[in-house]
């Protein structure tokens, strides 16, 4: 080999390692514009509208299910009726003259929507005192039941604060604000103590909670960060959730977990050695759980689109074809909904007749591809993040009731992403475990259509003396409230 042709092949070589590194650099400055000044949303098109049909207002998007457990709640809406009556200068016909009318039927009846301020009730318990008629004898009649010795505070109240701060995200401060309005001044050390005694209270439903969603044979997780105040700089805690659902109760398990680090150990200790599916990212930290002699691992499809979406801004036409692809694979989810058919036999035909041959498709377009982009693009990343998990990508073709992707989990971290924008952090560890505790009560309440103020109040006061043997009776989907 010349000297020229050596230099040339040195030379050809910086100049792909430049290449490659443009590139890179490029995809990285776009994001980054992208998340400071464009959409962070990721949204693709759906089946209908990749079908080229218009969209329908959001009204008639309802379906027959969410219409009818909007109009349950409606109906469970206190209700006054105001009569209004015809007065009598208008009980006089133009047509005979006469003043004597008659009713007929009820009326016309159309409906209001008025907000009343809520309100804050202080009720003053008092306690007969009786004396024996010798004098040598006192009873006193029992007073109110209390969840707190010597405390001003109810179990609604207690319920109220803790749906507020873990369902609805209010820090304290302004739940303090609101109080002040209402005419009861309450410390903000008062709201965190009857918090995080809620959540003590609670922690054996807590944590047979996540027991039940660890048990069940699918189960989605994910994790999410939370910092925590008295942690040092850099260090992180975070927040995990366990989805599961329970075929013979037909019930949903939506179960948290807080942990001082994002290792392997906590999915290890939740999960054990149960078998089954775990729907899940790529992240190494459940590959403890996802062996042989443990449970299947299922990729998620939204993660693999999201690696193809970085990708847009440097390989514009591959990338679009592999999310396009992915949108072939919904549709057939979205057809299978259409129809009613989820988690069946028929389900499960339509993915390995169609889905399959999709994915058939899919495998070696990515091989082809693949030598085609740089290894460090985003495009070679997508791909490399695609093929790398592929055998866990193809599992849901082989049970119907395995979900495409994890969106599940990821919603059912919202709560602690809103939270953590809101009140910023946790003060302790066993604070955000409080946290976890309580987000996991809530969140199973809310996905089994349970009040979670009321059933919260009513636990506070039944959790102690109700046998531990027979806890499953107080969870939220076989909860029955005292009369």
């Amino acid at each position: 080999m010349t000297t020229t042709t050596k230099h040339n092949c040195i030379y050809k070589t910086r100049v792909d390692q430049l290449e490659s590194e443009v590139v890179r650099l490029t995809a990285e400055l776009d994001n980054q514009k992208r998340h400071r000044f464009g959409k962070k949303s990721e949204r693709m098109p759906s089946p209908r509208e990749a079908m080229g049909r218009p969209s329908r207002s959001s009204a008639r998007e309802e379906s027959a299910e969410v219409r009818e457990r909007h109009a349950a709640l409606r109906d469970a809406v206190a209700t006054e009726e105001v009569e209004h009556r015809v007065t009598p200068t208008d009980k006089d016909c133009p047509k005979c003259g006469g003043r004597e009318f008659s009713k007929v039927g009820r009326g016309k009846i159309s409906e209001i929507y008025d907000y009343i301020p809520g309100r804050l009730v202080k009720r003053i318990h008092i306690r007969e005192v009786m004396a024996c008629s010798c004098g040598d004898h006192i009873v006193t009649a029992d007073g109110p039941p209390r969840v707190i010795d010597s405390t001003r505070y109810g179990p609604s109240m207690m319920a109220f604060v803790a749906v507020s701060k873990c369902a609805d995200s209010i820090p304290v401060y302004r739940l303090e604000k609101g109080f002040s309005r209402a005419g009861v001044p309450m410390a903000r050390s008062t709201m965190n103590t009857l918090l995080h005694r809620t959540a003590e209270i609670l922690a054996p439903i807590s944590k047979r909670l996540l027991e039940r969603a660890a048990a069940c044979e699918i189960v989605q997780a994910d994790e999410t960060r939370l910092r925590v105040l008295t942690k040092k700089k850099g260090d992180k805690g975070y927040i995990w959730t366990f989805l599961g659902h329970d075929d013979s109760e037909n019930a949903d398990f939506v179960a948290y977990r807080y942990s001082d680090g994002r290792g392997g150990s906590t999915a290890a200790e939740v999960l054990g050695t149960s078998g089954g599916t775990l729907v899940v990212d790529a992240y190494s930290g459940y590959n403890r759980v996802t062996t042989p002699e443990g449970r299947q691992r299922a990729g998620c499809l939204a993660h693999v689109r999201r690696k193809f979406f970085e990708a847009t801004s440097t390989a514009p036409d591959d990338a679009q074809a592999a999310m396009n692809t992915i949108l072939e694979l919904y549709k057939i989810e979205a057809r299978a909904k259409k129809e009613g058919i989820v988690g069946t036999k028929r389900h499960l035909e339509l993915r390995q007749s169609m889905s399959r041959e999709i994915l058939n498709r899919f495998h070696p377009w990515l091989l082809e591809k693949q030598g085609l982009h740089p290894p460090k693009s985003p495009m070679g990343k997508a791909i490399y993040y695609t093929l790398a998990q592929w055998e866990s990508l193809n599992r849901f073709t082989e049970d119907a009731r395995i979900p495409v992707d994890n969106n599940a989990a990821e919603r059912a971290l919202r709560v602690v992403a809103l939270g953590r924008k809101n009140y910023l952090f946790a003060g302790t560890d066993q604070s955000a475990a409080n946290l976890a505790g309580l987000y996991s009560i809530i969140s199973t309440c809310e996905a089994g259509g349970v009040n979670p103020i009321d059933y919260i109040e009513d636990l506070l006061l039944r959790t102690a003396t109700h046998s531990a043997s027979k806890l499953d009776e107080l969870l939220p989907h076989r909860w029955q409230p005292e009369s």
